[in-house]
């Protein structure tokens, strides 16, 4: 009887059962819908006409919805757990407190504070173009090879039409069960802090607020969604989250500094929340038995050196898919009964998707190895660290930088990759292996070789773009120094640490993955609850800019400075784990 009651208590009071119902149901509908189609195909033996490829991308669908659903369960157990912890957290707080609690900067916020986090047009509207020449340029393809013979205005406005019903049915699922739920506010006042999150708006006083809390947003990927946090009492619950790394449809809008991205100030807005509550940052995330101890399991970096089972089963699925694909298209299964004067484009697709097929094998197996050794490398450096902790003496520099008692100016500084490099790399190399590879399957000359071209020029152009959509906020690094502390953020991973708090300050080389020595410089302050590291690039090429913009020359004298004045504040001695042993 008591756990019915806390159960219907929980849902009443978290807004968030109200999106996990609405989830529920489009998973479920989503689910339904593939099965009958997998059914309906397979009943009229649809491979038969239309190739295997569709009755592959019907299984496979099916499969991906199949996963939707059981996250589903695992996602409602997830907040289950959330709201018993918040229960217990008001009669016990300190059972739950966080091992990193936020930490004071000296840019403090001039009420009343305004974030927005909403959609950016720009981004949204160059998928809409994108969308629109991906399908008219293959109907003026076939127009054109077909000289107007095989080609029947009247059925081109056919399939434009349910292609745009289908285009606008998807996108009416996608925005009534994901989209419209991704932009967010939030607002600092006097009184107390305002939020909408999830189309729902919440407010609390901060004299009326008695847990301040932080988790992982769900179960699924969870690493690269960010953190929640929640302001809450018995009768409501205040929350914001991160944004996610890949949402770069969604642009950021403040009255504070402009130049600050969404996810650093919300690493302020913690700092303030924490100071005008004085109430300790709880921790409700799951946490599991712990295989590694002292700096390893501080380490922020930790729980992405093993593959989860989600991950595990992406991967699985995805090079399942590929080897099916290259199956059906080496046997020619992929567009049948395709009008004689086409069979020469119809070559060229098939060999495109055969092509994408062993690319898509190939880079499974190749971030299934980029783990291995990234993993190999950071287990090696916890070794190395757990030894430094041992004997300090061993890995000391003979000769130390030059403490300073002026922190570097100015005290932030972000480093970005820079978008032109990533797009000039991504475009050219896809750009010349489909090509190349497509070249030696096919062997095509004259038109179809302009053919082949165009296609992977368009292709190359799709992954460049999407690449540095993507990627591009993962590299973002930023560093800020206050007299209270060091905060830095190295892709997903953000971590702060007073500088009464350090015990170890360590620099090592970073991983390279190539022969050569690397140019990077990893530098660390180990913690008992977390580790702060940042980067320093000693490459000369610019392929990483800085904000505030600095000349390679600046951006080392403010390098230096920081390590100067890191050890001024700890008063400890800088470590080389490079050293020979």
């Amino acid at each position: 009887m008591r756990n019915s009651i806390d159960a219907k208590e929980i849902k009443r009071v978290d807004p968030i059962w109200r999106h996990v119902w609405v989830g529920r149901i489009w998973k479920f509908l989503w689910l339904a819908y593939t099965v009958g189609y997998l059914i309906f195909f397979i009943a009229i033996r649809g491979w038969e006409h239309q190739g295997f490829y569709f009755l592959l991308l019907a299984f496979f669908n099916m499969a991906y919805a199949i996963i939707l659903v059981t996250n589903e369960f695992r996602q409602e157990g997830y907040w289950r757990r959330i709201g018993e912890r918040r229960f217990a957290a008001l009669r016990d707080p300190a059972a739950f407190r966080a091992r990193s609690q936020p930490i004071d900067t000296e840019f403090a916020f001039q009420l009343p504070v305004t974030i927005r986090l909403h959609w950016n047009r720009a981004f949204v509207l160059g998928i809409l173009i994108f969308l629109l020449l991906m399908f008219c340029l293959p109907l003026l393809l076939i127009w054109g090879l077909s000289g107007g013979q095989h080609f029947s205005f009247q059925l081109a406005a056919i399939i434009a039409g349910v292609f745009a019903g289908v285009f606008l049915i998807a996108l009416f699922i996608a925005y009534f069960s994901f989209l419209r739920y991704q932009p967010q506010s939030i607002e600092l006042t006097e009184e107390g802090v305002t939020t909408r999150y999830l189309c729902q708006q919440r407010s609390l006083r901060w004299d009326e607020a008695r847990i301040f809390a932080q988790y992982q947003r769900g179960v699924f990927n969870r690493h690269l969604s960010g953190i929640t946090y929640e302001l809450s009492n018995e009768q409501t619950v205040v929350r914001w989250s991160q944004q996610r790394l890949t949402a770069t449809y969604l642009k950021m809008e403040s009255n504070q500094n402009c130049k600050d991205d969404f996810n650093w100030l919300l690493t302020q807005v913690a700092a303030y929340v924490a100071r005008r509550t004085n109430l300790p940052l709880l921790d409700f995330n799951d946490q599991a038995q712990p295989t590694v101890s002292g700096a390893e399991q501080a380490d922020p970096l930790t729980p992405y050196l093993a593959l989860r089972k989600e991950q595990l089963l992406i991967f699985g699925l995805v090079g399942i898919f590929a080897i099916a694909l290259i199956i059906v298209s080496a046997t020619g299964n992929v567009f049948p009964h395709m009008p004689g004067s086409l069979n020469g484009t119809s070559n060229v697709f098939t060999a495109m998707m055969l092509v994408g097929a062993i690319m898509m094998l190939l880079g499974v197996f190749w971030i299934l190895w980029l783990f291995l050794v990234v993993r190999r490398y950071w287990l090696q450096i916890n070794v190395r660290r757990t030894r430094s902790k041992l004997e300090p003496a061993r890995y000391q520099l003979p000769q130390q930088p030059r403490a300073v008692s002026a922190p570097p100016q100015p005290g932030r500084l972000g480093l970005h990759v820079n978008g032109g490099f990533l797009f000039g790399v991504t475009s050219g190399m896809s750009f010349i292996v489909l090509l190349v590879l497509t070249e030696i399957i096919l062997r095509q000359t004259g038109l179809y070789l302009l053919i082949t071209v165009g296609i992977a020029l368009f292709v190359a152009l799709f992954s460049a773009v999407f690449t540095v959509a993507l990627r591009g906020k993962r590299q973002q690094r930023r560093i800020e120094v206050s007299s209270n502390g060091i905060t830095s953020r190295a892709g997903v991973l953000e971590s702060q640490m007073g500088w009464q708090e350090a015990r170890r300050f360590l620099r090592y080389r970073a991983l390279r993955i190539f022969p050569g020595r690397a140019k990077t410089e990893i530098y660390e302050l180990v913690g008992d609850n977390t580790v702060v590291r940042w980067n320093w690039q000693h490459n000369r090429l610019r392929f990483v800019y800085t904000d505030p913009k600095m000349s390679p020359d600046e951006y080392d004298r403010w390098m230096e400075q920081l390590i100067g004045y890191v050890i001024e504040r700890t008063g400890l001695p800088l470590l080389d784990l490079d050293l020979p042993e």
